[in-house]
């Protein structure tokens, strides 16, 4: 959960970059780590590591970008 309001954070002033691009990552870094807890609550290991690859995918995307 500390992930996803990571990126609720990220959408606030004066961390948002600009408000396209930078918004849809940072949605996309809470969607997928809301995912993550989601599976990591029901103990479902195949959709932890589908999510979990999902929210990796979305930071490094993010990071490529914006570092």
């Amino acid at each position: 959960m500390g992930v996803a309001e990571a990126g609720n954070l990220l959408m606030m002033a004066p961390r948002a970059k600009d408000t396209a691009e930078w918004m849809t990552m940072s949605g996309a870094l809470t969607d997928s780590a809301m995912a993550v807890a989601k599976a990591a609550e029901a103990k479902d290991l195949d959709a932890l590591l589908k999510t979990g690859g999902e929210m990796y995918k979305a930071c490094v995307a993010c990071h490529a970008k914006y570092l």
